[in-house]
């Protein structure tokens, strides 16, 4: 059947190909995993790869969307002077585990 409608299996490579390209280009804009899994199926048809088992859509669009949040996290942190980080810092450091601040106030 694959080679009459063109279509190939999808291995490891075109998988994590595959979330590349949703974390670099879906993702940037869509966070909602229904409708990157769309794109990611809508990708893989263009692409002429036979779309994975339910569980390994899932693993991509779930991995898509981790790779775009932690880049998203370093671009915003890469903005963030020395001098906000480490008063940053220091304010997490005087919460307590119940999350209250445990420095002494007037």
């Amino acid at each position: 059947m694959r080679a009459f409608t063109g279509f190939r299996e999808c291995g490891v490579e075109d998988a994590e190909k595959a979330a590349e390209w949703l974390s670099g280009d879906v993702c940037l804009s869509e966070r909602r995993a229904d409708r990157v899994r769309a794109a990611l199926l809508a990708h893989l048809k263009d692409e002429r790869i036979e779309p994975p088992a339910k569980q390994r859509l899932q693993r991509i669009v779930g991995s898509a969307l981790d790779q775009s949040e932690k880049a998203l996290t370093l671009r915003v942190w890469s903005r963030v002077s020395d001098d906000v980080a480490e008063r940053m810092f220091t304010l997490i450091e005087r919460r307590g585990e119940d999350g209250a601040e445990t420095e002494d106030r007037d």
